[in-house]
């Protein structure tokens, strides 16, 4: 029952790496193929770390969203056959 109870403290966070070059092009479009495959790459390269943490954020949000249906429709069994699947799990 704790993962019900506990705190959340915020959202997955993907922040780029700046490059002193990219502060000098700070209010430019990327107009050239190549500015915007460096932009695309530089995110990839801070996104593949956290990738185990968003799967686990999304199945844990599944989880509760379908814990939060069956108690919005009075389906009392559903939701102990859930919390007791979660439990198992963990």
């Amino acid at each position: 029952m704790n993962l019900l109870t506990q705190s959340y403290l915020g959202d997955i966070t993907i922040w780029p790496k700046p490059k002193l070059s990219d502060y000098m092009r700070i209010l430019e479009n990327p107009t050239s193929f190549e500015a915007i495959r460096e932009f695309v790459h530089g995110g990839r390269q801070r996104t593949y770390p956290k990738i185990h943490h968003i799967k686990c954020t999304m199945l844990m949000e599944k989880e509760i969203d379908k814990c939060y249906r069956a108690i919005r429709n009075n389906s009392r069994l559903y939701f102990l056959k859930t919390v007791k699947e979660i439990e198992d799990v963990g």
